[in-house]
């Protein structure tokens, strides 16, 4: 006969209740993290003197690129933060495209609201390779944007905070140079001091940590780097030929000749013409590279990125002279002999 199955007899499983006060804990510790990560977030990168800020946001852009864009120019602390805010006040598909300058001492809620009303009304103002600041300051007279006279003051005794300006020579050409040429939208509302310190800005973003390296281990000041720099840019119209007459400067310098530059004279002169007589080399002047050994007293123009970087990185050769042909382009020399041959082929 079969046996009948003895049936097991089950228990209730007990289950262990978590303290009340730990629970609490957790809520306010978690609350307390959420509230302090919010504030953070919220609030203002910068809660010192106000910088302004350009920043791009593109009709097809997404939320994310604008965030990511916000955060890139200094704005916000948080791309994620933005976003949440965006999404909890419900603006997150009423943000208008357009370029904005802000400055970066805003806290979100009043950043959001900048860009949600829309003000990008902006003039355009391109600075070529090469201008001076003369030039810069004709230019931005011409669009009505700035005071002459307070331009120049804001020049000479502005109080802007870049490491690269150390070592400017005092006075109206202080920041020769260091005025990066590129295309700038500027609110017309824009005082004197926030154009400038907007190009110089500029400027900072061009010294990648890779460049600031090279610098580096060259033992270049950024004094010297755009001094040098400003002559490879007046000099060379062919972009290709830059690093060439970076290399016949830095040869130049090395023997401890006079670097013989026309652009220097012209600066000095305050004059730029096509052709420098002989005439013109005797001015009196601490920028006449024909009468006085080494670089300038300073910058001659604002060089751009390709000469900027042609000082960093110089062709190796052994070139000392070099003459211009019609075209622009130059006959490179290693003896004066040759160079002589060479201007009188060219008829110079």
């Amino acid at each position: 006969m079969l046996k009948a199955r003895r049936r097991r007899r089950r228990f209730p499983r007990k289950r262990v209740k978590p303290s009340l006060n730990l629970i609490l804990v957790l809520v306010v510790v978690v609350c307390g993290i959420l509230s302090i990560t919010a504030y953070r977030a919220t609030t203002a990168p910068n809660s010192g003197e106000p910088v302004n800020r350009m920043v791009s946001i593109d009709a097809n852009t997404s939320m994310r690129a604008a965030a990511d864009n916000l955060y890139q120019a200094g704005l916000i602390r948080s791309p994620n933060a933005f976003l949440l805010y965006l999404r909890i006040t419900g603006k997150d598909r009423l943000i208008k495209a357009g370029d904005y300058q802000l400055p970066d001492n805003l806290p979100l809620k009043e950043l959001i609201n900048q860009i949600y009303q829309g003000n990008t009304m902006f003039s355009v103002v391109v600075v070529p390779e090469g201008y001076t600041l003369q030039q810069i300051a004709d230019t931005l007279e011409a669009k009505g944007m700035i005071d002459r006279g307070r331009f120049f003051e804001v020049v000479e005794k502005g109080s802007f905070q870049y490491a690269f300006l150390a070592g400017a020579p005092e006075g109206q050409k202080r920041l020769e140079g260091f005025l990066y040429p590129a295309t700038y939208k500027i609110p017309p509302s824009a005082r004197e001091d926030v154009i400038i310190d907007t190009m110089l800005h500029r400027f900072e973003q061009f010294l990648t940590p890779e460049l600031e390296a090279r610098r580096n281990e060259l033992g270049m000041s950024y004094h010297d780097m755009v001094t040098l720099a400003s002559m490879v840019e007046r000099e060379a119209q062919k972009t290709e030929e830059q690093p060439v007459i970076a290399g016949v400067l830095n040869n130049r310098l090395k023997r401890g000749m006079l670097l013989q530059v026309d652009a220097t004279v012209q600066y000095a002169m305050g004059t730029h013409r096509d052709k420098v007589y002989y005439k013109d080399l005797e001015v009196d002047s601490p920028y006449n590279t024909y009468r006085y050994k080494g670089l300038p007293q300073g910058p001659i123009a604002s060089p751009g990125e390709n000469a900027l970087k042609a000082v960093l990185y110089p062709a190796e050769h052994s070139y000392l002279y070099y003459v211009a042909r019609p075209d622009g382009s130059h006959v490179f020399s290693k003896t004066l002999e040759e160079h002589n041959q060479a201007k009188k082929e060219l008829g110079s």
